[in-house]
């Protein structure tokens, strides 16, 4: 049987993904100071609908649903 993360790593591969890898969640982790990034050094600040000031999660609502993960893919 086919594992169900390693059918997603094959299709990012099959949509042009250069590498795509499955990595335990907890490996990640977050700086909350990403906003100030976006605010003060992103030329896009508020030009998408995807990006604050727009987009209303706070870092600690993102932090609460991720934590609901145990695997994330990494696309590249």
């Amino acid at each position: 049987m086919v594992n169900k993360f390693e059918i997603l790593v094959k299709k990012a591969i099959e949509l042009g993904a250069s590498e795509a890898k499955i990595i335990d969640t907890d490996t990640i982790i977050f700086d909350s100071r990403f906003f100030l990034k976006c605010r003060f050094g992103c030329h896009r600040w508020g030009k998408y609908w995807t990006c604050p000031p727009h987009l209303d999660l706070s870092p600690e609502k993102f932090q609460d649903a991720f934590n609901q993960y145990s695997k994330a893919i990494i696309i590249k």
